[in-house]
């Protein structure tokens, strides 16, 4: 691993509230909205909303994605082992954002929401356990 950090599977941090957005971020959906916390090995995205993109289409569709959501797994898990690096950006030119390339090739952004941690200090705090 980079910067010789031992992953141990210990939480390193609470990094607060987060809004995931799917897409360009630019332009991207928001794919749920929660809490993000950083272990040494993975980070964690405990939704605590769901896809809002259906509510934009139409509510009985937004319902319908919503009740869904509940019965899957609300946390989802991005593991470093996956993740080939950890950039900044702005969402929409403005928002701080915490983006994951992963070695997939998909791109993950995670926007920072009030009281959430900085995303280049979350980077930083990722970066070493990179591998």
């Amino acid at each position: 691993m980079g910067g010789g950090a031992y992953a141990t599977g210990a939480m390193l941090r609470d990094a607060g509230k987060y809004t995931r957005y799917m897409g360009d971020k630019a332009i991207g959906v928001v794919s749920g909205q929660g809490k993000l916390v950083v272990y040494d090995d993975r980070l964690e995205f405990y939704k605590t909303s769901g896809n809002q993109a259906g509510f934009a289409i139409n509510p009985i569709v937004g319902l319908a994605l919503a009740a869904n959501d509940k019965k899957k797994n609300p946390v989802d898990t991005y593991f470093y082992r996956d993740i080939k690096g950890v950039r900044n950006g702005k969402y929409s030119g403005m928002i701080p954002t915490l983006i994951l390339d992963q070695k997939s090739g998909k791109s993950v952004s995670f926007a920072k929401a009030s009281g959430g941690m900085d995303p280049k200090e979350l980077a930083d705090l990722i970066r070493p356990y990179l591998r």
